[in-house]
């Protein structure tokens, strides 16, 4: 495992369990959609030609089209940042092909990019919200449970 790599994993669980914490509806449900974005990705990585992995270019268009009905129903800045390193995502994807001299390495480090920028988004959006004063989803359910137990 590279640096990088180990960075964007452990930098990927920190936001996944800061935005799971602290942060509402929106976005747990995009740590739902970015964890199933992941695990799928893996899954499929081998699916397509030696240039263009079409199996992971579905599963970034699926993301996409997450992010912008997100973006879209909701009133959050992140997830206009998030919907935009999504597009920049795909964008990466018909690079392929569009120029013979991208190599595959070069496509998925550039996809590497934007996905740590829709990461460090999630982050910020979160800690907005904690900073704001706004309860977290986490701590609400929290005090329900304990109410009920009672």
């Amino acid at each position: 495992m590279t640096p990088f790599q180990a960075l964007y994993f452990f930098v990927s669980l920190a936001t996944f369990a800061l935005a799971w914490l602290a942060g509402s509806h929106p976005e747990r449900r995009s740590v739902v959609a970015i964890m199933m974005a992941f695990v799928a990705s893996v899954l499929v990585q081998e699916i397509g030609t030696e240039r263009l992995r079409w199996a992971v270019m579905l599963v970034d268009l699926a993301l996409l089209v997450f992010m912008v009905h997100q973006a879209l129903v909701h009133d959050r800045w992140w997830l206009l940042v998030a919907t935009a390193a999504a597009v920049l995502n795909m964008m990466a994807h018909v690079t392929m092909f569009l120029d013979p001299d991208i190599t595959l390495r070069v496509n998925i480090a550039t996809r590497w990019a934007f996905g740590f920028t829709m990461m460090i988004a999630l982050a910020m959006g979160a800690l907005e919200r904690r900073w704001a004063g706004e309860p977290a989803v986490f701590g609400a359910w929290l005090r329900s449970r304990s109410h009920a137990a009672a």
